[in-house]
């Protein structure tokens, strides 16, 4: 074997199946060929746009972190919101296992058709957003599986939200005030240079939330809420 070490990756490229091989000796093994690896990362918003922080973890502007690259198509960013004004959720999850309140935005959507999820992911990923899915199996044999997907990082969230509002309808109020939640909390912590939100104070620390941020937690929540107003479910 030459200098240059060749891997694969077991069931080669996860986009076109093609052996990969990685140039680098003893490098890590990589998920896709090197085409699709260099669109994969065109896709996505983090790598391309924010490529310059790599080596340097600092605050980056909430305009600059959420700058689309999106290639998805007209009929394509307008199918996905249709299909997530149906069948999708657009919230925030209050997380108390911590023992402090944390808002974690979450959209989702399960569907018993498998293609359409995938076409979904696809799209998503088109978008700058990386999606991923996961079988429910249901434990009443007469019933179909079901395939969970969805996502929640901060800056993914405000990227689907830019692309989908234009063609949202059902969903519209809940995509906008989703957005201006994590864009407040964007301005307020900062992103790192892989897109995450960065922790001040501390490690492992959020900074308190704002009254704003509450509230629109708490609009989310009654939005999504299936009962009455002023009821409470059964």
């Amino acid at each position: 074997m030459t200098a240059t070490q060749i891997r694969l990756t077991p069931g080669g490229c996860v986009d076109c199946g093609a052996e990969i091989v990685n140039a680098a000796k003893n490098g890590p093994l990589r998920k896709r060929c090197d085409r699709h690896q260099t669109d994969y990362r065109k896709r996505t918003h983090y790598a391309a746009e924010l490529a310059r922080y790599v080596h340097v973890d600092v605050p980056v502007s909430a305009e600059v972190a959420t700058a689309s690259v999106s290639t998805a198509s007209v009929a394509e960013t307008a199918w996905l919101a249709g299909l997530w004004d149906g069948e999708g959720s657009v919230g925030v999850t209050f997380d108390r296992t911590s023992g402090r309140t944390i808002l974690v935005p979450q959209i989702q959507m399960s569907h018993t058709h498998l293609p359409t999820v995938e076409q979904a992911i696809e799209v998503f990923g088109k978008i700058g957003v990386h999606a991923i899915h996961h079988t429910v199996q249901e434990k009443a044999g007469h019933h179909k599986d079901s395939y969970h997907v969805g996502f929640g990082r901060t800056v993914l969230v405000v990227l689907a939200a830019d692309a989908l509002l234009p063609y949202a309808v059902t969903k519209i109020e809940q995509w906008t005030l989703v957005r201006e939640l994590c864009l407040l909390r964007i301005e307020r912590q900062g992103v790192t240079a892989k897109g995450n939100l960065r922790r001040g104070g501390g490690p492992g620390r959020l900074k308190p939330y704002t009254a704003r941020e509450v509230e629109i937690a708490e609009q989310l929540r009654a939005l999504n809420y299936r009962a009455k107003p002023g009821e409470r479910a059964a």
